[in-house]
């Protein structure tokens, strides 16, 4: 794309955000949480727009290595 990972990571989200109000996929009045809106829509248009997502279940005995803090 040209752009640096940082630029399309910061701002590829809120554009596909924006496309998801104006297509109606996100709907409401006032101020909305985004938790509160359907996700599905978004996510599949962030892959895409070239940001893929993936969901790794882990173990809650496999976690203590992830969440280790190392000096």
């Amino acid at each position: 794309t040209g752009a640096q990972a940082v630029s399309y990571t910061t701002g590829v989200p809120p554009v596909v955000g924006a496309k998801m109000m104006f297509q109606g996929h996100w709907t409401g009045k006032g101020v909305v949480n985004v938790e509160q809106l359907p996700s599905k829509p978004f996510l599949d248009e962030l892959a895409k727009q070239g940001l893929p997502w993936h969901v790794k279940e882990i173990k809650t005995a496999d976690q203590k290595d992830l969440f280790a803090v190392r000096t």
